[in-house]
């Protein structure tokens, strides 16, 4: 990332001071600028929290300590306080509170330099303390910002361009430095300003120890991951393989689009103790790190003057005995602070024991100054992508890198594309992850080019294939009750395909006399295009908005509902997920219910397993030419050399997990090349490749998902034959989505 320039210290100026904080907010009013209000309300990550809390966080702390404790006036805003205070609002709850709209930030930056302005020409600065410390306050949230920019690809060109840089010009030396036995001074002198945390300087015997010299690159830790890294148990603590499991965290997304030898960025702490444990290693203690970071070497391998640049500073290039050696440093500045008080020491395991939560990232709920619709009207966010998509929904064969909305002339029909660069890299990113496991599987997601979809409509005509059939008969048989239930003015559909049985609902809406929106949303856009011509001219009235992305990463960009909706997930999708994942997207769909909408979803039910797995290979090859045609799939547009007669079709029924899985299983010993990845994959005769799990549901096991989601069921709707079953749910009252 680009530096932020230093500031030159302040003085007891007040005009001095006033500059140096006005080049502070314009560089935060810069740095957000270009920013969506959507991405500054969004949560991106789990461990930040959403650029607008910052904004408005930085306009609290400084008057609560300029113009409060300094120059003694009321809070401006009293009724933010507790929302701004750090302490009192974790980020674990940043994106489910009642936040101030991005304007209101700023308005509310203005108005607290403004107020403070004017007080400090009357109080004066003091001895600059308080000045100082909210300057590099502003300064410390720049610097957190851009990290989670980072994380959102928010960053501008220069800055991304910055983050790619290799770190070291002649290769990936493996380099560790030897940092030898003794004591050396921990933290600040009392003698310029410093955070309570920095304090007191001490002296601390630190055993000889070897620390690497460069960060580990993307290139290091993809050979972690390709060797099984996320697959070993014994490289994980018990603490780490808990939290990997229940989040279902299988590869680190965010490494493989970076520069080979760029820093790995956004690591949680459970992941680099199990890289480092791989590679016979462990973390640096707290006190280990800061001294390596402030450590000179002299010619005869003594420390000797002052410790080196703690800021930002980068490892020098000089070799032999005699070289300064320095890493980069912990903290934001290479200038020490004065002692604060009301302000804890922490330690470093701490802060990121605080940071990696066990929980998943939630939505904003409605925004200070919103008006109120009769429900929430913000949008929900998705957190971490992770898990596979949808057997049964339809996917793109070739994606498409458009960002911007299109309206149709007429304005009934809006189609927005929101996919992009990542969604095009998915594939080559899922075949590198999932044919270097031991146990090799590919998401089902990928199956859909023009010629699954083809063939998937083959399948749900299908004398075995059972659940399309179960489910549109339920639909039929059900709609007129749901439509009065719900009082539903818009239908949301996740992956609506040719909406084919949607219009049961449709008629049921129409009907009802509140039919107002459809929302299809769906990777091919040529599809919902069609469509929203189609049931425009059915639906007089109509207005469709289609949503052109994938449903697990793009349901934030659902627009805001026109009034109670329901969010339809038909079709059985949710049982592509384990147990982990599917969890996280019944919360993440959640997010998208106010208090009048309502979930309806299909699910397939348990039942004797050779009717599961007729379903699943039926008589006439036509399940088996779909499995196999996933290869040809990686064929075209990986270069890859698959020959789909290699592998035999495989359907069985996991009686644990009760789910069906399809597989692959090689007919004979061979190795392929994947061309674009430069990846040679072999087979044993007999191995398996997973291209889909589909879990079937008891009522006990659906309803405890929705419930662990914050959902409650609402009704249990089935076929005669109880073979499939369709749920209205809403969000529980009093669970935050």
């Amino acid at each position: 990332m680009v530096a932020t320039e230093k500031t030159p210290a302040l003085s007891n100026d007040v005009e001095q001071a006033l500059l140096a904080m006005g080049a502070a907010r314009e560089g935060t009013l810069a740095l957000v600028a270009p920013i969506a209000e959507s991405d500054l309300e969004r949560v991106h990550s789990p461990i930040m929290s959403p650029l607008v809390w910052d904004l408005g966080h930085i306009a609290a702390y400084e008057d609560l300590w300029l113009g409060h404790r300094l120059c003694g006036m009321p809070l401006l805003r009293p009724e933010l306080a507790d929302l701004y205070d750090a302490f009192e609002t974790p980020r674990s709850v940043r994106g489910e509170i009642e936040v101030l709209r991005p304007a209101q930030a700023r308005d509310y930056l203005a108005a607290v330099r403004e107020r403070a302005a004017e007080a400090l020409g009357h109080v004066g600065l003091g001895d600059g303390t308080v000045c100082e410390m909210v300057l590099r306050h502003e300064l410390q949230h720049c610097e957190t910002m851009r990290q989670t920019m980072a994380i959102a690809g928010l960053l501008g060109d220069e800055d991304r361009s910055a983050m790619d840089r290799p770190l070291a010009q002649r290769g990936e030396a493996d380099e560790f430095l030897e940092i030898p036995a003794g004591r050396f001074a921990m933290g600040c002198g009392d003698t310029r300003f410093a955070y309570d945390n920095e304090r007191p300087r001490q002296l601390v015997d630190v055993p000889a120890f070897r620390i690497a010299r460069h960060p580990v690159t993307n290139a290091s830790w993809m050979r972690f991951s390709e060797g099984g890294g996320y697959e070993r148990r014994e490289w994980w603590s018990d603490e780490g393989w808990a939290w990997k499991e229940e989040f279902d965290i299988t590869h680190h997304h965010s490494v493989a689009a970076g520069h080979p030898r760029a820093a790995a960025c956004h690591v949680s702490w459970f992941e680099a103790d199990a890289f480092a444990r791989a590679h016979g290693a462990r973390l640096p203690s707290e006190a280990e790190w800061e001294k390596a970071a402030t450590w000179t070497q002299g010619s005869d391998g003594t420390e000797r003057g002052a410790p080196a640049t703690r800021g930002g500073g980068t490892l020098a290039s000089g070799e032999g005995r005699g070289a300064r050696r320095s890493l980069p440093g912990m903290g934001m500045d290479p200038e020490p602070f004065r002692r604060l008080s009301r302000l804890h020491r922490t330690s470093v395991p701490r802060v990121l024991g605080g940071v990696l939560r066990r929980g998943l990232p939630r939505a904003p709920r409605r925004l200070v100054g919103d008006e109120q619709p009769g429900r929430d009207a913000d949008v929900p966010q998705l957190g971490p992508a992770a898990a596979a998509a949808d057997l049964r929904g339809r996917s793109a064969g070739e994606g498409r890198s458009v960002m911007e909305p299109v309206t149709d002339a007429d304005e009934v029909i809006q189609i927005d594309s929101h996919l992009d660069s990542a969604h095009e890299r998915s594939l080559a990113e899922d075949v590198l992850d999932g044919l270097t496991r031991p146990f090799k599987e590919l998401p089902p997601k990928h199956f859909y080019d023009a010629r699954g979809a083809e063939l998937f409509d083959q399948i749900c005509e299908l004398p075995e294939y059972y659940p399309t059939r179960a489910e549109r008969a339920i639909l039929e048989q059900s709609a007129e009750e749901l439509a009065t239930l719900t009082g539903a003015v818009e239908l949301v559909e996740l992956g609506s395909g040719t909406a084919a049985k949607t219009r049961v609902l449709l008629d049921a809406l129409q009907a009802n006399g509140t039919l107002y929106r459809y929302v299809p949303v769906d990777v091919t856009e040529q599809m919902v295009r069609d469509c929203a011509a189609e049931l425009t001219r059915e639906y007089p009235g109509l207005r469709v908005h289609g949503v052109i992305g994938d449903f697990e990463r793009h349901l934030d960009r659902v627009p805001p509902a026109a009034g109670p909706r329901i969010v339809a997930f038909l079709g059985g999708t949710i049982g592509n997920f384990p147990p982990g994942s599917r969890r996280r997207v019944l919360r993440e769909i959640g997010r998208l219910l106010g208090p009048e909408d309502h979930l309806l979803m299909g699910t397939d039910l348990v039942k004797d397993p050779e009717v599961l797995e007729a379903a699943y290979d039926d008589a006439q090859g036509v399940t088996a030419e779909f499995n196999r045609n996933v290869l040809r799939v990686l064929n075209r547009e990986l270069q890859a050399d698959f020959d789909p007669d290699d592998f035999d079709h495989v359907a069985l029924f996991d009686r644990e997990n009760e789910w069906i899985e399809m597989r692959l299983r090689a007919k004979r010993e061979h190795t392929t090349l994947v061309r674009d990845l430069d990846l040679p994959v072999h087979f044993d005769a007999g191995e398996e490749l997973r291209t889909e799990i589909s879990a079937k549901f008891t009522p006990m096991r659906l309803e405890a998902d929705l419930s662990a989601a914050g959902l409650e069921l609402v009704r249990w709707l089935t076929d005669p034959e109880e073979l499939f079953a369709l749920t209205l749910s809403r969000r529980t009252p009093g669970r935050l989505a």
